[in-house]
């Protein structure tokens, strides 16, 4: 089991390799690969991934395609490829359709041929569904397929219960005093009932949850040293998002990344609170910091650590 999470390990980082490498320039992948692999919170986490440990090499491969599409000026035929890899990506992550639905937002942005912006987003959804549809219709009958969205439901509704305020935890004892025979409410659906409801005290109890993503460990281990170098890393990937997105060449991927980022994070807030969750994404918020940290070099020295990226 070693061998195979450290080939899965290896596997990551040359897709974050890929990323930086497409997306901003070879000296950036080669920067972002080892960095990425050689960060300590990173390190101490992926051995305890358990289900996250294949996620860890696909999306940031899937990430990796996004960004050849990006580079290869939006050209259509790439757009059915990012779909094709979105649709492989669901079958681990129950959040890609709304990745899906970022990118179908973002696609037809920043291109200067309408034409070409559209067909990309109708392709995106072609390649998508060409890989989800099948997968979805001949694995699974009709009761099949129920089961699993009441199981990802289910799942929810009892990790909600962590840490969840009083009046929240009343809610659910009441649920369940009037359903006897489920475990635990609809997750989406008592989350928005209790948002409606309760404003205040659902969105303070989220932001203890969104907070813990940053060093929550399952063992309680090395969560001090583990939160105070996530802050620092999220502090300057927030500098090096401001400085990626006033440089026109990499505006577009830096939003991307980022709404990529901001809905992988609510998730795994809402769902499983632990620091672990945020590993398969995280390349974006290491490339962020190292965007950051040339920028400083740069602006204290006077010299250009890293070459810039020439605009399309």
């Amino acid at each position: 089991m070693f061998g195979i999470c450290l080939v899965i390990g290896m596997l990551a980082c040359v897709g974050w390799y890929a990323v930086g490498r497409i997306a901003l320039g070879p000296p950036w992948g080669l920067a972002l690969g080892m960095t990425w692999a050689a960060y300590p919170a990173y390190a101490f986490l992926a051995q305890r991934a358990e289900p996250l440990t294949v996620l860890l090499a696909l999306l940031p491969a899937t990430f990796a395609v996004l960004a050849y599409w990006y580079r290869r000026k939006k050209r259509p035929e790439f757009a059915l490829a990012v779909g094709a890899a979105m649709g492989l990506l669901t079958l681990l992550l129950t959040i890609t359709p709304l990745l899906v639905l970022v990118l179908t937002f973002i696609m037809p942005t920043g291109s200067r041929r309408r034409r070409r912006r559209y067909t990309s987003t109708l392709l995106l959804w072609v390649g998508y569904l060409g890989i989800v549809l099948p997968l979805w219709t001949l694995y699974l009958d009709g009761s099949g397929r129920r089961a699993v969205l009441h199981r990802i439901s289910a799942d929810l509704g009892q990790r909600m219960e962590i840490g969840a305020p009083p009046g929240m935890l009343e809610e659910i004892r009441a649920w369940r005093e009037a359903h006897p025979d489920q475990p635990s409410p609809p997750g989406g659906t008592f989350l928005l009932q209790q948002l409606l409801s309760s404003p205040g005290e659902t969105v303070r109890w989220f932001a203890g949850r969104w907070t813990r993503t940053l060093y929550a460990t399952a063992d309680g281990r090395l969560q001090r040293p583990l939160f105070l170098l996530q802050v620092v890393l999220v502090l300057l990937a927030a500098y090096g998002a401001v400085v990626a997105v006033r440089y026109r060449p990499w505006k577009w991927i830096t939003i991307t990344g980022l709404l990529f980022l901001g809905v992988f994070w609510i998730a795994a807030a809402a769902a499983e609170p632990f620091a672990r969750n945020m590993i398969p994404i995280s390349g974006i918020l290491v490339l962020l910091a190292l965007i950051a940290l040339a920028d400083l070099y740069e602006r204290t020295f006077g010299r250009r650590l890293i070459r810039r990226r020439r605009p399309l």
